[in-house]
């Protein structure tokens, strides 16, 4: 015995069985025997398997890390080859033992510990979580099938989406309701429930009652859990056949590998291909009980590098020889240049850039836990047909990683990731956008130009800092996406113009200019020598397109660029020498220098900045260029290339255009001065003159002609003259000398219109203006509104839309008012349905609302009190055929809104009135109003414009002598004007709309077709479990805000809530959500009612004017119906110069004794 005492492990493993008293016993106890002989050589494994001498690995990795254990089944097959193929085939049974003898040796390697008498016992240990991981190769996604169910598989591919964590039973803690008796029931694991007993096993005493059928009582309390995550791994774009969907699958991870994985990453994942019952089937499975959903239950994962990601995971012996020979090549640089986009003809440079993009620089994790982006952006802007698609299609076919999409056809939350709502359990999870799933890869964007502005600000963090941040719907994250990105663009006018700047052929904002490191122009030169050589290759290219396709070598020689680009970002991250940082530094500072002498020069700062981004970005590309090399170290030399693909691409960019024609010296900057002076002193500001005639007369001052059209070239940069070619029999160009750009109305038969507000008013007039006006007319308006589209009261309206007043009685021209309205919403909804990508910037209020209006659910007035009753009667009858009012009782109403209260059982309904959503349909007739403009402009007759100017206008007189005509649509700030404050009869008024909604814990919805409410409140239905309440009326604010403090809100609640329970109880359930107000104008009273204001307001304004002033405004709360028909008569009115085209009802608020 001697030897015990010297702190040696030993183990001794006894199988304790009783002998089977019958034959039953006796096959049960095989059966044990058998899976006890498997836990013992599972226990085995872990504690004597030996990576080397005296290693091992096993053993110590469970005292190190008690939770869980990865297991290489290569390695289990190696100590006994039964044990892998009993996992592969029936991996839920032996998995858990498995996990048993992994816990039961972490318990034996454990030393006794003190227990709270003092003695010694033994360490409790918890569960170990086995994770199994293999190096076969994944099967497809595609061909998992019924076959392998309940089988250990492997597949691989990118994950799109990761819900919320849960807990998952493990063991259900049961209780009977009759006797009280305990019992735990096990869970299945994965996505499988437990099999509670009907019945409870416990024998009644005599006179006892019997347990019933299904007495068990679940206590979640004293249940066991784990937790669970579900994602969603969806095939690798690469392995999707041509035309085909990418296949989804759901993966169910627990316990310790949950919140591992954010969507974007790439996975390779062993699980149990296993099958559930989805709660949300379709109707037509529903009856089918033997039809079941598939699902993974992961046990082993790896997240997928970067390197390995496309194409094997590692290199053979000699393809890494054949590499290290290709990089040692002295024409290494141009034999790659030469594989990329062998089928496009020159650009030789664009090439080099996009090979350094293929590579990419060297990503950098800075000691303070900044990292540095390695990887390269590349703009190519120009002409049409000058093959950027294909550059992009064939970065898109050749890096490894790669996803290629339209800006058009892109929105923020495709490119970035959106917040998706799980439409069973209600949850919100993430879903990865294209800048997400490419991560490790290169993002291939084409009409990049086409992007809406908002969607392009999206994407500044990603192409930076190479992260998307989420804050959304409860979920806050950082989603990872270190893409290159290589966008192509077109200029606004679809070709280079080399007559205008850059700023104006580079119509993007400096923000996202700075991110690309290349920005080249690409041109489509029209010279003889060119276009035959350019001919005679794409003629060689079609005639032997027939030969390649049979052939392939050339896919060879793809997949070979496509391995080594592999191979050089994964073994190779080089660094700048110290030669290489002193040249880099100089020259960034003469290239900084450079611009800083040619913005003083031609007083223009660069459209393309340069910066310190600019700095990284050479400094990527020699890196890019010392990794084709399988170079550690980046040379002067590389450099050198770099800096040279610099000034090539985005240094002539920032040059290109008129600048790049005019280099001046000291003494011609002084002649040019003198000859804007005299141009200066001959031309009065508005004044026209032909570009001939001025050159002829300042030559026979005795001045250069060539000085003299470079000061008209500087001085139309600078934005002090305008040209015009005007087609009389000889073509003329014009020069007018202005102060600014707005001054060009008196050019070519211009009509120049500022519309003061973007709300319903300022909105309809412009549509209207642009569609009234002659189609020969050349037509600018510029909409005024610094809080941009539906940013006033009018995008706070609560949208209930009908001819009608309180008390249903029709409203003076209520029946022009209401067909002129329609067909606004008619011409609204075409252009959104035209447009496929029309987002919403409705704002928190719409988001369950889903469209411009709701046709469905109509209006209900109920009667209130007797007074009324009889009103409301006798009004009823006289309504609109196309807005008609039914008269129904009580059960009728019920049936449209259960349970709403009705005093006198009568309600007025009227099913054709409309709700509206005000924000969705302004930005929708904003964009009407922009389909018109290309439409007309594209029918060859007179151009049509229309700007939106964010910026307010404080005083009429900033615009004076600039427009034809203004219109002022600006609703109550109308009396802020200072011309105009204190001479118009309008009462301000102030309303708060509260936002309610459903809460989840309440069952029952509002009936989809149930109509919106009109009672002393209204309520505007916005979907079942939404709606709008207003409104308050604060008499005499100026608060044009559209905020609404806590202490407004709750004041608005206290006195909107009663009024609306008086006829619909059901609202005290909703809970409140959010309010916004505007501040109303409200028109004095006339015999005919309320009536707006129109007309022209010279004669108010004073006399000297130089432009007709119009105002329609006092549209009060019924902005929305009388828009359309009010902003018709207004545009034809400033049309025509004509104001008897008003009604005198509508133009009589002029006269003195109406006038404050």
């Amino acid at each position: 015995m001697s030897g015990w005492d010297e702190g040696a492990v030993y183990y001794s493993n006894q199988a304790q069985f009783t002998e089977a008293s019958s034959e039953a016993e006796a096959a049960a106890a095989s059966t044990t025997a058998s899976r006890h002989s498997v836990l013992l050589k599972f226990k085995e494994f872990i504690r004597n398997f030996e990576k080397e001498k005296n290693v091992f690995p096993y053993r110590e990795s469970l005292v190190n890390n008690p939770k869980f254990l990865m297991v290489h089944l290569e390695d289990l097959l190696s100590f006994d080859s039964d044990l892998p193929s009993l996992l592969r085939s029936s991996p839920s049974d032996y998995l858990p033992l498995f996990e048993t003898a992994a816990a039961e040796v972490l318990a034996g390697l454990k030393m006794k510990v003190a227990g709270d008498s003092g003695e010694m016992v033994e360490p409790q240990t918890g569960e170990v979580q086995i994770l199994l991981t293999s190096k076969e190769d994944p099967v497809s996604m595609r061909s998992l099938g019924a076959q392998y169910i309940s089988k250990l598989v492997k597949i691989s591919g990118i994950t799109i989406a990761a819900s919320r964590i849960k807990a998952k039973a493990t063991y259900v803690h049961l209780i009977c309701k009759n006797c009280k008796s305990a019992r735990a029931v096990p869970c299945r694991p994965g996505l499988g429930g437990a099999i509670v007993p009907r019945s409870c096993d416990h024998v009644p005493q005599p006179g006892e009652e019997p347990c019933p059928i299904d007495p068990w009582l679940i206590v979640p309390d004293k249940s066991k859990y784990v937790d669970q995550q579900t994602l969603k791994l969806q095939e690798n774009p690469e392995d999707v056949p041509t035309g085909e969907l990418p296949r989804n699958m759901l993966l169910s991870v627990d316990r310790h590998l949950v919140q591992t994985i954010v969507p974007g990453s790439r996975l390779t994942i062993m699980g149990i291909y296993s099958i559930f019952q989805a709660s949300n089937s379709s109707t037509n499975h529903k009856g089918a009980v033997a039809v079941r959903q598939p699902y993974i239950r992961i046990v082993g994962m790896e997240e997928t590098n970067e390197a390995s990601s496309r194409g094997p995971a590692t290199f053979t012996q000699e393809e890494v020889e054949e590499f290290k020979k290709f990089a040692s090549n002295q024409d290494t640089y141009e034999a790659i240049c030469s594989k990329v986009a062998p089928s496009i003809f020159g650009h030789e440079d664009v090439k080099k850039a996009v090979a350094c993009l293929l590579f990419g620089g060297a990503r950098k994790n800075l000691p303070d836990g900044v990292k540095l982006r390695g990887d390269i952006n590349v703009l190519l802007l120009g002409d049409p047909s000058t093959a950027k698609s294909q550059f992009l299609k064939f970065v898109e076919k050749t890096a490894p990683i790669a996803v290629y999409t339209s800006g058009k056809g892109s929105s923020a939350a495709g490119l970035t990731a959106s917040v998706i709502r799980d439409s069973s359990s209600r949850e919100f999870y993430l879903e990865g956008g294209a800048m997400v799933l490419a991560d490790g890869g290169v993002v291939c964007i084409d009409e990049f130009d086409k992007m809406r502005p908002e969607d392009r600000v999206a994407i500044h963090e990603a192409m930076e800092q190479q992260t998307i941040s989420i804050a959304k719907a409860g979920i806050t994250t950082v989603l990872n996406s270190r893409t290159s990105v290589l966008a192509a663009a077109n200029p606004p006018s679809g070709r280079y113009d080399d007559l205008k700047t850059a700023q104006d052929n580079i119509d993007l904002q400096t923000t996202i200019l700075s991110r690309f490191d290349l920005i080249f122009i690409v041109k489509d030169i029209r010279m003889y020598d060119q276009d035959k050589t350019i001919a005679s290759h794409i003629i060689k290219v079609h005639a032997s397109a027939q030969t390649v396709s049979n052939d392939s070598g050339t896919s060879k020689e793809e997949n070979w660029l496509k391995r080594y680009i592999q191979y050089c970002r994964s073994e190779c991250h080089p660094r700048l020498s110290e030669a290489a940082c002193a040249k880099l530094q100089s020259d960034y500072v003469d290239i900084r220098r450079g611009m800083r002498q040619q913005a003083n020069e031609t007083g223009e700062s660069a459209a393309i900045p340069i910066t310190v981004r600019q700095l990284e970005a050479i400094l990527r590309l020699s890196e890019a260029l010392a990794k084709m090399k399988l170079s550690h170290v980046a040379t002067e030399g590389d450099v050198a290339e770099a800096l040279r693909l610099f000034k090539v691409s985005t240094m002539d960019a920032a040059r290109s255009g008129i600048n790049q024609h005019i280099n001046i010296t000291p003494d011609m900057a002084n002649e040019i001065k003198q000859a804007e002076n005299q141009i200066k002193r001959r031309l009065g500001i508005g004044n026209r003159i032909s570009e001939r005639r001025l050159i002829d007369d300042l030559t026979r001052m005795g001045m250069n002609e060539s000085i003299v059209r470079r000061a008209i070239l500087i001085m139309h940069q600078r934005g002090q003259q305008f040209y015009c070619k005007i087609k009389f029999q000889i073509p003329v160009v014009v020069v007018v000398l202005i102060m600014n750009d707005r001054t060009n109305k008196n050019l070519c038969n211009v009509m120049l219109y500022a519309v003061l507000g973007a709300g319903f008013a300022g909105l309809s007039v412009a549509w209207h203006l642009l569609k009234e006006s002659p189609k020969d007319l050349n037509l600018h308006i510029d909409l005024y509104d610094e809080m941009g589209i539906g940013g006033g009261a009018s995008g706070v309206s609560g949208g209930l839309l009908h001819p009608y007043s309180p008390k249903v009685k029709l409203l003076w021209s209520g029946a022009e008012c209401w067909k002129e309205c329609m067909k606004l919403l008619s011409i609204a909804e075409q252009a959104v349905s035209s447009e496929e990508d029309f987002v919403s910037l409705s704002g928190e209020f719409d988001q369950d609302f889903g469209g411009i209006l709701d046709r469905r659910r109509g209006i209900i007035r109920p009667a209130t009190n007797m007074n009324t009753l009889n009103v409301l009667n006798d009004n009823a009858k006289n309504c609109l055929a196309n807005c008609k009012i039914e008269i129904i009782d009580k059960n009728a109403a019920e049936k449209l809104v259960p349970h709403i209260h009705m005093p006198f059982n009568l309600a007025f309904y009227m099913p054709e009135a409309i709700n509206v959503n005000s924000k969705y349909y302004l930005n929708a007739l904003f964009l009407a109003c922009q389909n018109i403009v290309k439409e007309l402009s594209a029918s060859g007759f007179g151009k049509k414009n229309l700007c939106l100017q964010k910026k307010s206008v404080n005083e009429l007189r900033e615009l004076e002598g600039e427009y034809d005509a203004v219109i002022i649509c600006l609703g109550a700030k109308a009396d802020l004007l200072p011309e105009l404050a204190g001479k118009l009869p309008l009462r301000t008024s102030r309303g708060v709309i509260l936002h309610l909604q459903l809460p989840d814990n309440i069952g029952e919805d509002y009936p989809d077709h149930g109509p919106s409410i009109l009672s002393d409140a209204w309520l505007a239905i916005k979907g079942n479990r939404s709606l709008y309440l207003g409104s308050t009326w604060e008499w005499k604010s100026r608060n044009s805000s559209s905020n609404v403090s806590t202490d407004e809100a709750s004041d608005a609640l206290q006195e909107l809530l009663p009024k609306a329970s008086a006829i619909y109880p059901g609202i005290t359930s909703w809970s409140f959500a959010g309010a916004r107000a505007g501040l109303r104008a409200m028109p004095p009273l006339t015999p005919h009612g309320s009536l707006p204001l129109l007309g022209c307001v010279n004669n108010i304004l004073g006399n000297d004017l130089k432009c007709k002033y119009w105002l329609l405004g006092g549209l009060g709360s019924r902005g929305l119906l009388y828009h359309g028909w009010l902003g018709k008569l207004t545009a034809e009115a400033v049309l025509s110069c004509n104001e008897q085209i008003i009604p005198s009802e509508l133009t009589s608020w002029k006269n003195k004794d109406s006038r404050p």
